[in-house]
């Protein structure tokens, strides 16, 4: 990312579209993402986009988080789009 685009919204919005892309038309139900433990923006555009952290990984040796987002339609997630 830019450094000029960042804090605009820009990977958030990125991701939502993503997600729509995901369940609409790919029709699938599940996303996983991996975030640098660092990276308090890559970590604040998963939580913001409706992904919950569920352990560990690394990350070219890094220390990182993984997340996953589910996509069904019940999910009572924040919304994709």
């Amino acid at each position: 990312m830019a450094e000029r685009a960042c804090g605009r919204g820009v990977a958030t919005d990125g991701v939502r579209r993503v997600l729509g892309l995901a369940r609409d038309p790919y029709g699938l139900r599940r996303l996983v993402a991996s975030a640098d433990r660092e990276n308090a923006g890559s970590l604040g555009v998963l939580r913001r986009t409706g992904f919950t952290a569920v352990g560990e990984v690394l990350l070219d040796g890094r220390p990182g988080v993984r997340h996953v987002r589910e996509l069904g339609c019940d999910q009572a997630r924040p919304p994709i789009g």
